[in-house]
């Protein structure tokens, strides 16, 4: 008599090292794959550094989930180690047709199924199976209460959610590159969705950890920030960022960048999600920038770090790392002077005027960079070398082409830092034969 083995159904692994949002989105795509293929969930669950944990909602993984789910589907970073990973696109190619030929392992991130999947699931039926897969992560008992607080609270009628998110993209280290722009929406933009969801009828309530922007952006026009709605219930960092989703979850429309929490809110309840960068027609997303901005440049009311970071959006906005026009050198002067200690804003300025020829200007601006004994030369230093981990190419490549034209102009100062990113790269040092150039620069 043949010996039938049982089916081993395929596993569903999320390994993510960002925010709460983006692990919890990842979660709930694992959990849609594992219910239409009968496989397993599992996780880890990564805590930050200091230098940015402040920005983010990661608590142990013992204070975020029950105690039945951390049995059931977290894993160590050994056992993370020790599978041997499938990608999602061969691995639905086997189980599309049925026969997996052994356990499959499969790591899920956090980016919409309809995407990864070629078709096989469509964009209509994952509202649905997105609001099913978030229900199934139990959560810690205090996590469970502010959410349940949340859904109780009255809101207005068809309001709609517009997520302000700051954190390390404005105030942190991350304002040091154009990687994650695309998660925070300018304030200008925020106004500009504010004045029109009221005029279209719907009331409108801003959420976000950034309450003093929040507070400023709803004077005089009727929107309303979050906690006008009721407080959390529970004062930990889980328990606030839960409490936020689950009041986005109720709304009939959110507007966001591409931040996890908000996203994770139009998972949750099944709501449509709205992104100014994709929506919005980019001339006038350009002319309510500028005219904000040229607007609110001396009010004391506004951080300068959010005013930079929407002097700099334009740029993101119009596809281009550095300046050409008149109205570009503008907005990347008053970003410098509100953020003066940021080498990324210095070296695009730099950039630009390698761009048109005028090379002194632009080595001035690097030398006096290269040489500076503050903390501003080390972030040089880590904006000139850092991998982007996705494209695997570097943050700053849209620089190297200005840079050569600086360095063949005879700046030794773009020489420099174009030889220490193309060493980062693994390539080779276009310039052995600079005498002292080493000797003038180090990091």
């Amino acid at each position: 008599m043949t010996e039938t083995k049982a089916k081993v159904g395929p596993i569903f692994v999320v390994d993510k090292k960002d925010g709460f949002g983006e692990r919890l989105r990842a979660l709930c795509n694992a959990f849609v794959l594992a219910e239409r293929y009968q496989g397993t969930v599992r996780f880890t669950w990564h805590m930050l550094g200091k230098e940015v944990e402040k920005f983010h909602a990661i608590a142990d993984a013992k204070n975020t989930f029950s105690s039945a789910f951390v049995a059931s589907h977290l894993i160590n970073r050994q056992e993370c180690d020790a599978y041997r990973f499938t990608s999602l696109k061969d691995a639905l190619a086997e189980l599309e047709n049925g026969e997996t030929g052994g356990a499959l392992v499969v790591q899920v991130n956090q980016n919409p199924l309809e995407r990864q999947t070629g078709g096989v699931f469509a964009k209509e039926e994952l509202p649905e199976l997105y609001a099913k897969a978030f229900k199934r992560i139990e959560f810690s008992q205090n996590c469970h209460n502010a959410w349940e607080h949340a859904m109780a609270l009255p809101v207005p009628e068809n309001f709609t959610a517009i997520h302000v998110r700051s954190g390390d993209m404005v105030y942190g280290r991350y304002r040091y590159g154009d990687d994650f722009r695309v998660k925070v929406i300018p304030y200008p933009i925020i106004e500009h969705s504010i004045v029109t969801e009221l005029e279209r009828g719907h009331d409108t309530v801003l959420f976000g950890q950034d309450l003093p922007l929040r507070t400023w952006l709803t004077k005089d026009n009727g929107a309303i920030v979050s906690e006008s709605l009721g407080g959390c219930l529970g004062d930990s960092a889980e328990a606030q960022a839960l409490h936020d989703v689950a009041l986005m979850s109720r709304a009939q429309k959110i507007i966001c960048g591409n931040s996890g929490l908000a996203l994770l809110a139009s998972m949750a309840g099944a709501v449509e999600y709205e992104q100014p960068f994709h929506a919005m027609n980019k001339h006038l997303a350009a002319e309510v920038l500028v005219s904000s901005i040229r607007r609110d440049k001396n009010t004391d009311e506004l951080h300068p770090l959010v005013r930079a970071f929407a002097c700099r959006y334009l740029f993101f906005l119009q596809k281009t790392a550095i300046a050409f026009t008149q109205e570009q050198f503008e907005m990347l002067d008053i970003a410098l002077q509100n953020d003066p200690g940021n080498p990324f804003y210095s070296l695009s300025l730099a950039c630009s005027y390698f761009e048109q020829g005028k090379v002194s200007q632009g080595d001035k601006i690097l030398h006096e960079l290269l040489t500076d004994d503050t903390e501003t030369r080390a972030n040089l230093q880590r904006i000139l070398t850092k991998v982007h981990p996705n494209r695997r190419d570097l943050s700053v490549s849209v620089f190297l082409e200005t840079l050569r034209k600086g360095a063949d102009g005879e700046s030794q100062a773009a020489r420099f830092c174009l030889k220490t990113a193309l060493c980062a790269l693994g390539q080779e040092d276009p310039f052995k034969d600079t005498k002292g150039l080493d000797q003038k620069y180090k990091f």
